[in-house]
């Protein structure tokens, strides 16, 4: 918690963490004493979380996209991104991810470790 609380006071204004990384709730403490310490608002940071692998599916990302929301005591995020592709639910979770942007709970959608063949999951009709 103080580290991300020094962090913003030293001017740092992106935050990157993952539920994987079993910090979520640390991380939204030294944020909101990080704000208050500051007096910027939300709106002046750039927060990033990550789905764990076990997370994912449909369903299953909406609930931990909102999990990490409250661990994190947040109303949107600016970015989130699939930590690692799981074969055999890539696609229901990309589903989901759209689904959270376009409902404008998070600005942007990602995944990392992305080989060439998810490629087509991003490149299909709407």
């Amino acid at each position: 918690m103080n580290a991300v609380k020094t962090a913003i006071e030293t001017g740092y204004l992106l935050i990157d963490t993952a539920k994987a990384y079993g910090n979520e709730a640390e991380v939204g403490e030294g944020i909101k004493a990080g704000l208050a310490a500051t007096g910027k608002s939300r709106e002046d940071l750039f927060i990033t979380t990550k789905l764990a692998n076990a997370d994912q599916g449909y369903e299953s990302t909406l609930e931990n996209f909102q999990a990490s929301l409250d661990r994190l005591q947040l109303d949107y995020l600016d970015l989130y991104l699939i930590h690692w592709p799981v074969a055999g639910k890539w696609a229901e979770t990309w589903r989901a991810f759209e689904k959270l942007y376009n409902d404008g709970r998070v600005r942007a959608i990602g995944g990392l470790q992305l080989h060439r063949s998810y490629h087509a999951i991003f490149n299909r009709p709407k």
